[in-house]
């Protein structure tokens, strides 16, 4: 038997050395060849409309209308869209990335673009099928290979499945309308740390509003379900003004501006519904993504979308995660109560 004193020292020491294993074996939110796109889709695009940064499909991308890439900041290099298979990309535009000099200090997104589009050059895409129905005027060019997107669905996957196993150490809080199973909000507590988990059990996204969390943390929720997920009304009804304001004038919001730093992550899921405004980035490598509740197009996602397929149109923002790695000390208390507990009663059974 273990004695109260020597449990209680033991599991001080187990502390130790999982804090310090957690800092040696700390996982790294991994995108792989998904970091710099707006839009990461490792099959087919049936359609997209607007996609303010750049954009790899892995399959075959149909699509009418689409502009993109001219938020992207100057400098970038590399190709604007690239297409492992067949583009059928009949109207649009390839912007070139923001000009040299285009004033990133206004807003809470950045870099900010030049909303009059004046003074863009033309970017380009690589394809490694064939272009039939493309229109002549975009600068498509035969280039097979440029990414390996089974290695990028692996990575995915690999970190989807990581993130979708911690311990949240936020509080989760779901509210019902009255007499009735229809989710009318979503409150995730955070403790202001730098590394925060928030796990969600419900599939509807509606009404989310932060608190607690610190500027400039890294903000993962998991979906810990595997039924279809949707975006439902809007996402920023419960937040308050914070100073500063947005591309568009207007004051902005907590998910606004932490947008950069929120990842929605859906390990499970393979159908999801985007038809309201996501603050945040959605990392879904199992999942069809729909724009809008009809499935007919639209919502906006403010952030990265990393997913299997775009069935519909979805507008697609340019707000990169930029806090891409939990700091040793937050995550080494992710693992430190599981740990611990696993641990002492090993020895229990052991004596």
């Amino acid at each position: 038997m273990i004695s109260r004193k020597n449990g209680i020292q033991l599991v001080s020491l187990a502390a130790a050395l999982l804090t310090t294993a957690g800092a040696q074996a700390l996982p790294t939110i991994d995108f792989g060849a998904a970091k710099g796109f707006s839009a990461f889709i490792l099959g087919n695009v049936d359609q997209a409309n607007d996609v303010e940064g750049r954009m790899a499909v892995g399959g075959n991308l149909t699509t009418t209308g689409l502009s993109m890439n001219y938020r992207t900041p100057a400098g970038t290099a590399g190709p604007a869209l690239v297409v492992g298979g067949d583009v059928n990309y009949s109207s649009g535009r390839i912007y070139s990335n923001a000009p040299a000099g285009v004033d990133s200090s206004k807003g809470s997104h950045l870099p900010y673009w030049d909303q009059s589009l004046s003074n863009y050059g033309n970017g380009y895409g690589v394809y490694g099928g064939s272009k039939t129905g493309s229109a002549s005027d975009l600068d498509l060019r035969k280039q097979a290979n440029v990414i390996d997107f089974n290695a990028a669905g692996n990575t995915l996957r690999n970190t989807a499945t990581q993130l979708g196993q911690l311990a949240a150490t936020g509080k989760t809080q779901v509210s019902y309308e009255w007499q009735s199973t229809k989710v009318s909000g979503i409150t995730l507590t955070g403790t202001g740390a730098d590394f925060e988990v928030f796990n969600v059990n419900t599939s509807t996204f509606r009404n989310l509003s932060l608190n607690g969390v610190k500027a400039g943390a890294t903000v993962v929720i998991n979906y810990t379900g595997n039924d279809a997920v949707l975006f439902a009304g809007s996402q920023l009804t419960k937040d308050v003004a914070i100073g500063g304001l947005d591309p568009w004038g207007r004051p902005a919001t907590q998910l606004e501006t932490f947008s950069s730093n929120i990842l929605f992550n859906f390990d499970k899921a393979t159908d999801v519904t985007v038809g309201s405004f996501v603050g945040g980035s959605i990392l879904a490598p199992n999942a069809l993504v729909y724009g809008g509740e009809n499935r007919l197009g639209g919502g906006h996602v403010e952030g990265q979308l990393m997913a299997q397929g775009l069935k519909s149109n979805l507008e697609i923002g340019y707000s990169p995660v930029v806090s891409a790695v939990p700091e040793a000390d937050s995550y080494a208390m992710l693992l430190a109560g599981l740990g611990v507990i696993g641990f002492v009663a090993r020895r229990r059974k052991q004596g």
